[in-house]
């Protein structure tokens, strides 16, 4: 009886820890993008929260290049597309990097704030940038 319920103990706890461990893998991997930088390429991908953020692409890119004097200094509009894990709902929308505007770099979408950190690289003077080139940086928070 004693070797009985030792062996529903350690069944009970094996149980237990298994849960508990896929628990956690689970929240994990949903936050695996919340508060830190993550560069993609066009059509990458990831995981904050309860969204996947996807990276569309560079929709426009008016930045000075480098070694050009500019009256304007021009912007890099990407676009994102944000859908709930569920596949519910989708949203798409762009994020600017422009001097003087951060606003306009970020969105929210339910309690998630997405920002545009960063687009690479910056345009040169005499070398086109392909659209399958680019790289952008976000974060996401809550």
């Amino acid at each position: 009886m004693r070797y009985k319920n030792l062996a529903l103990l350690l069944l009970l706890l094996l149980g237990g820890s298994l849960i508990f461990g896929f628990w956690i893998e689970v929240e994990s991997s949903r936050n695996e993008g919340l508060d830190k930088p993550v560069t993609l390429s066009p059509g990458g991908n990831f995981k904050a929260a309860e969204f996947l953020i996807e990276f569309v692409g560079v929709v426009e890119d008016s930045r000075c290049p480098k070694n050009v004097m500019c009256v304007w200094e021009g912007q890099a509009v990407t676009q994102i597309k944000v859908i709930d894990v569920e596949g519910r709902t989708s949203v798409e929308q762009n994020l600017t990097l422009r001097a003087g505007h951060p606003g306009m770099a970020s969105a929210t979408v339910g309690l998630l704030n997405i920002t545009l950190l960063s687009v690479e690289p910056y345009p040169g003077s005499e070398v086109e940038i392909k659209a399958s080139e680019y790289r952008a940086t976000f974060r996401a928070s809550k």
